[in-house]
């Protein structure tokens, strides 16, 4: 195998890595999100078996699961990318990560002879920061669950 191929494999290699990180952390995300929705569903709408201040504690605590295997799950995908944009580097004619980070970035690029420019929503809002807003959305929701529970509790007493 020559220099040029072990470049391209390593480049290979880090893209098929980033892509499977990202598609787990995916799924992961949207079972935690039915998860969630069935838990707090539950113990909002329904006559919960246990009371609703104990389901808002085991929905805190999955919170905490949720949000730290999205934070592993991006720092792989973020890890693998960047190795994958160093490899790029190496191989002649081949830019298409680093244009991608450029154009997440804010800045204009061209393609295929026409300028591209990522609106200011997408470059604030990532979806990375989107997935950790909606598992505070979660826990602010479980906290006032706790909270309206514990409430009931001493009133009654």
């Amino acid at each position: 195998m020559d220099e040029d191929e072990r470049k391209w494999r390593s480049y290979e290699s880090a893209q098929n890595l980033a892509r499977s990180e990202v598609t787990n952390v995916w799924q992961r995300f949207y079972v935690f999100l039915a998860l969630h929705t069935f838990l707090l569903g539950g113990a909002v709408f329904a006559e919960p078996i246990v009371p609703r201040s104990v389901l808002g504690a085991v929905g805190l605590f999955i919170c905490l699961l949720w949000f730290s295997m999205l934070r592993r799950g991006f720092t792989y995908y973020n890890c693998y990318i960047r190795y994958a944009r160093e490899r790029e580097k190496l191989l002649e004619e081949h830019d298409l990560l680093q244009r991608g980070y450029k154009l997440s970035e804010g800045t204009g690029i061209t393609v295929a002879e026409k300028p591209l420019l990522m609106p200011w929503s997408g470059r604030i809002l990532k979806a990375q920061v989107g997935t950790y807003v909606i598992v505070c959305i979660f826990i602010l929701s479980y906290a006032t669950l706790i909270a309206k529970g514990l409430g009931e509790w001493f009133c009654q007493k």
